[in-house]
């Protein structure tokens, strides 16, 4: 079976599900800025992703697939965006309305074992981990179509309950990007990166003043040109990890960077539009200064 490309632009799945995205986006990002603290954010957070859902839900229904390559990239590619933010934030409020009230130490090992728990998913499902990584197709037709569905692939979970509206493994392809996103949240409230650390430690949830205005991919791009670059730590480490560190810093959510990434490889043009224009832009700087 051949990859499946990005899904027309011109669909009208597509053009809902960008603006669906467009929103969740607006909304979490302002979430994040007003919050003053993980617990709150991520208590407001999941109500928010639990009625986006139910907007993508409610257009699923009245929704006819063109052919089954639709109906794939609707359960492998657009549900997932918005699924996996609901069970993170859900995870996330979870985790945090659990932390004990202690010294850093004990709370560095409550993070640690639940870093633990959360990693056993990731080897329970290390085949669907590795197939989604690695951005092959071969076994869509059978994951991700609901001619295929039976119950003993579908997940018990409260939030996915309804079996018209998930498949054998888009429910579980979610949860795994979500906990991608748990664990570098854990392995951040752990060992806190450098960049982080202020004279006031008395304020550590205080917000940083500058906001990301760019488009998300292009922070991605960002973030692994200067892991290529080994900029950061000589290039060791997870690129999650300094996507984690420029999020903070521009109080910004930008998702799944393995998912943009794998557009930058099969980009025609150039694999790295923002960098480029970014280059350009210093140019036209520098030579505005020289006159």
């Amino acid at each position: 079976m051949k990859s499946i490309q990005a899904p027309n632009t011109n669909t009208h799945m597509d053009k809902f599900s960008r603006a669906l995205l467009a929103k969740m986006d607006t909304e979490l990002q302002r979430i994040s800025i007003e919050t003053e603290n993980h617990l709150q954010q991520a208590e407001q957070s999941f109500y928010l992703m639990d009625s986006i859902l139910k907007e993508l839900k409610e257009f699923f229904i009245t929704h006819n697939f063109q052919d089954e390559k639709e109906e794939i990239i609707f359960f492998k590619e657009v549900k997932p965006m918005f699924l996996r933010e609901l069970i993170y934030y859900n995870e996330l409020y979870e985790t945090e309305a659990h932390k004990p009230i202690g010294s850093a130490e004990e709370q560095k090992h409550y993070y640690m074992r639940i870093l633990e728990s959360k990693a056993t998913y990731f080897d329970r499902n290390k085949h669907i981990y590795n197939y989604y990584r690695r951005g092959i197709s071969n076994l869509d037709e059978l994951w991700f179509l609901r001619k295929n569905l039976y119950a003993s692939e579908v997940p018990v979970y409260m939030l996915d309950m309804d079996l018209t509206f998930t498949t054998p493994n888009s429910f579980i392809l979610s949860k795994l990007q979500a906990y991608e996103k748990l664990l570098a949240y854990l392995k951040q409230q752990i060992n806190p990166p450098a960049l982080h650390v202020t004279q006031d430690q008395s304020t550590p949830d205080r917000k940083s003043q500058l906001t990301w205005t760019d488009s998300k991919s292009a922070l991605i791009e960002l973030a692994y040109a200067l892991q290529a670059r080994g900029a950061i730590n000589f290039g060791k480490g997870d690129v999650i990890q300094v996507v984690n560190v420029l999020e903070a810093a521009f109080n910004v959510n930008v998702g799944n960077p393995y998912r943009v990434f794998h557009g930058m490889l099969i980009r025609k043009k150039s694999r790295h539009p923002f960098l480029d224009d970014l280059t350009v832009s210093l140019d036209r700087m520098l030579d505005q200064k020289d006159e």
